[in-house]
């Protein structure tokens, strides 16, 4: 039966004969062609019965499609077969009466040899061996203990990557699979995988402009001095503000130096190529909500929206702002949105 059937390149339908009355409707499909070649939709009596397009099957893959529940009140059962992607076809076709013994009762068998080939601080790959059914299995579930994860029935495969998890954190794992008839198999054994540890950050510098070496949060800072920074032209301030919130001597003392300027500037440096998070450190040390600005590093955009807009004697450290350097230098560049963009302190890191 699966190697005989009716096609088109374009939309076609069927209609028979049907006395009045309500049905379940089955249809037969195999690919003949090539992988995933095919997909269609299909219209019983002028309304959608599949949710999302059928077909997509792996060359020789076949699938029988429904129950698709439909009334006949003029004596005839109308089908519409709606192209989506290449020749829709059909190899077979079912009609039970309501209450008929045609119904798929049996559920497949529990998906097997569940496992986890890989994990990372925050996902959890799966894979498991396929269950067999009387029919056809229609896809698989994934549980994270009682909670299925997958927000649609798994199709088309044996694996999935379960994404959004804690670092350092023990799950339980099982699957469960379905067939077209909605029934469920029993759960697969129990699988438990505990999540990498999170990624440590290293310090790699951190830069006081127009400041000395300092030491904050147990990191030495560099002297702008010793930084070997190339600067567009910036102006230069040193100050007496008072931060607030609070801070201790070291980080006062680094908010109160500082470069500027009254229109865009630019800080680039030496730094071995690889994958950083960026910090700067900001105050206002003139009047309330006195500069915005935005940042760019390696000539793209890392700001949502300009940072600054500080009460006076405010200030924040802003970040982190991911950034890949490929060619030794970093290239920073201050945005002005409105007055005068200013920094006072710029801590790098590798990792997360």
């Amino acid at each position: 039966m699966l190697n005989t059937a009716i096609w088109n390149s374009a939309n076609f339908s069927v209609d028979q004969a049907l006395a009045n009355g309500s049905y379940s409707v089955y249809l037969w499909v195999m690919e003949n062609h090539q992988n995933n070649y095919r997909s269609f939709n299909v219209n019983l009596e002028g309304a959608l019965a599949n949710p999302s397009p059928i077909g997509s099957l792996a060359l020789g893959g076949w699938q029988r499609y429904g129950p698709y529940a439909i009334t006949v009140s003029d004596g005839v059962l109308d089908m519409d077969v709606i192209k989506v992607t290449n020749d829709p076809h059909l190899m077979g076709m079912e009609i039970y009466g309501s209450g008929g013994g045609g119904a798929d009762t049996q559920a497949p068998t529990a998906p097997s040899n569940l496992a986890s080939p890989s994990k990372t601080d925050t996902t959890v790959a799966l894979t498991w061996t396929a269950s067999t059914d009387n029919v056809g299995v229609s896809g698989y579930d994934v549980y994270r203990g009682t909670t299925k994860v997958n927000t649609s029935l798994i199709t088309g495969a044996t694996s999935y990557s379960v994404t959004g998890l804690t670092a350092s954190t023990a799950y339980t794992f099982t699957v469960k699979a379905k067939d077209a008839a909605g029934n469920e198999s029993a759960a697969s054994s129990v699988l438990s995988v505990t999540t990498n540890s999170a990624p440590v950050s290293s310090f790699v510098k951190g830069i006081n402009f127009n400041g000395g070496a300092v030491t904050i949060n147990g990191n030495a800072w560099l002297a702008e001095s010793a930084a070997g920074l190339t600067l567009s032209t910036v102006n230069r301030a040193s100050t007496t503000v008072t931060p607030s919130p609070a801070a201790d001597s070291a980080t006062s003392g680094m908010l109160n130096t500082a470069i500027w300027y009254n229109a865009n500037f630019s800080v680039d440096q030496a730094l071995a190529n690889g994958t950083y998070k960026v910090y700067l450190w900001v105050m206002e040390n003139y009047q309330n909500n006195y500069r915005a600005f935005h940042v760019n590093l390696e000539g793209t955009q890392v700001t949502s929206s300009p940072i600054g807009s500080l009460a006076a004697g405010g200030y924040q450290r802003y970040g982190p702002y991911n950034v890949t350097v490929s060619d030794g230098v970093l290239d920073m560049d201050l945005i002005k949105a409105t007055n005068d963009p200013i920094i006072m302190g710029m801590e790098i890191y590798t990792g997360p």
